[in-house]
């Protein structure tokens, strides 16, 4: 039993990861603005003000925005976005991409590895080990990029505030960053027990081998006395 618990913990704690990064990349959580026109600001074609007054939220995804303006919401992919002016303000886009999806892929051939039963476990504990850090260095990237993008505009917000008269802008909490953090944490717990599991498996097989040796010895002993005698 003792032998089973090392894997189904590391094996528990890297689908908790992988369930973490998930909900992040599909979900439209990594960077939230919300516009808030005033109706002072806007003047009609008779140069009255309107008395309607809009609010845009942008909820930006790793692979789609949701775009709602006066809760009427569009889901834009950004293969249509390309056709837009300003859609080469975010050249880094790939990038992020494939570090999310590398660092999920990663992941999962991490709890194969743990989880699927092999005569050498040493060497895929390590292997383990070894992908799942870089996993967690991938996702640790991506986090980093899109918390600073956050910050940027959080900037720009304030400066906003003192240009702008009767727009206000709000950048909101980035829960897909919140979440894709939590499951580095767990990729990270998910590390430290493979690395347990991979000591415990060196120094099980070392006692191991001595035994074998020793158990050999006195046998080939015995079967010389019985040919000399």
């Amino acid at each position: 039993m003792e032998k089973q618990f090392g894997p189904i913990v590391t094996s528990v704690l890297l689908a908790l990861t992988f369930g973490c990064w998930l909900t992040a990349m599909v979900a439209p959580g990594w960077f939230l603005i919300e516009i808030k026109t005033s109706s002072s600001s806007l003047t009609s074609a008779l140069g009255e003000s309107p008395k309607m007054k809009i609010t845009t939220e942008v909820d930006m995804g790793l692979f789609f925005i949701n775009v709602c303006v006066n809760e009427k919401c569009e889901q834009i992919d950004y293969e249509k976005m390309k056709t837009m002016k300003n859609f080469h303000a975010m050249p880094e886009l790939l990038e992020l991409q494939a570090e999310g999806v590398l660092a999920m892929a990663l992941c999962t051939i991490s709890a194969l590895l743990v989880m699927i039963p092999a005569r050498s476990k040493s060497t895929r504990y390590l292997i383990a080990l070894i992908l799942m850090s870089i996993a967690v260095i991938f996702e640790s990237i991506l986090i980093y990029r899109m918390a600073s993008a956050n910050a940027e505009m959080d900037k720009i917000k304030k400066i906003e505030r003192t240009l702008l008269t009767g727009i206000s802008m709000e950048v909101k909490l980035p829960y897909s960053i919140l979440i894709a953090g939590i499951g580095a944490l767990f990729g990270i717990l998910g590390c430290v027990s493979s690395a347990g599991m991979y000591r415990k498996s060196r120094d099980c097989a070392q006692p191991g081998q001595v035994l074998n040796v020793f158990h050999a010895a006195p046998a080939t002993g015995f079967t010389i006395l019985q040919e000399t005698y």
